[in-house]
């Protein structure tokens, strides 16, 4: 591992202009940037991979901010890693977690008192006791839809319980939904009461894979993909809040 340039490896640099014009020491850049690199990796596996931009940052002063995205899986990892390294503060704990992690975590508890859990989609060994272990904790919860396949009757319950949860603590939490699958009247994760909790929270498209033409009334989006040539009917029923569309 080659040291760093500035500071040799020590951490620390001097700076001349301290408090009376005296010597003091400074942490260098670089342990920020390890700090920030550690802070991605704890957030998401492999996030720590990507690298960062400072200019153009989509999602900046966003942390602590409750969002609905709309972006796919590269297009979030993006963002989200570019919004931590521009925000810059590795102290924060930042998670994202799947809705299949969240329905797995909320079975959990069932499956300690003896439950016979049948989801296919279960993890037993999620490290968490509870369903509040996993929403209570972070100061930022992204949350990926979409992952879950398998059908469960209490997956917009439980989407519904966390979402409570984080805002009864007045903590932020992203839900991040693909643009083939959003958040609407058929999605396993919706519901009439997760409509009305989501009411007010601004929301970000971030286009890049899904291009083309939108047309349709309000309640039926006719998207035509540049990529396939295909015709994508989504129906769905748009909420209430600020919409901001990013091309990235």
């Amino acid at each position: 591992m080659s040291k760093c340039d500035l500071c040799g490896g020590y951490g620390y640099i001097q700076k001349d202009d301290g408090y009376m014009g005296m010597p003091e020491a400074v942490q260098c850049t670089c342990v920020v940037e390890r700090a920030l690199n550690q802070q991605a990796e704890k957030a998401w596996t492999g996030l720590s991979r990507i690298p960062p931009k400072k200019k153009g940052v989509v999602l900046k002063g966003k942390i602590s901010t409750n969002l609905v995205i709309t972006a796919e899986k590269t297009e979030i990892e993006s963002a989200l890693r570019n919004a931590l390294w521009v925000e810059s503060k590795p102290i924060l704990f930042i998670k994202v977690v799947s809705d299949a992690t969240l329905m797995s975590a909320w079975l959990s508890n069932l499956s300690r008192m003896g439950e016979d859990i049948i989801d296919p989609d279960f993890q037993r060994d999620i490290k968490v006791a509870a369903l509040e272990d996993l929403a209570e904790s972070p100061n930022l919860l992204v949350i990926r839809l979409g992952v879950k396949m398998a059908k469960n009757s209490q997956m917009a319950a439980v989407l519904l319980e966390t979402i409570e949860l984080r805002q009864h603590l007045n903590k932020a939490t992203w839900i991040i939904e693909e643009p083939r699958k959003p958040l609407a009247e058929g999605h396993l994760a919706w519901s009439l009461a997760v409509q009305e909790a989501l009411e007010g929270w601004e929301r970000i498209r971030l286009v890049g894979k899904v291009k083309g033409t939108i047309e349709g009334g309000s309640d039926t989006l006719k998207i035509t993909s540049n990529t396939t040539n295909q015709d994508l009917r989504v129906e769905q029923l748009l909420p209430a809040g600020r919409h901001m569309t990013v091309k990235l």
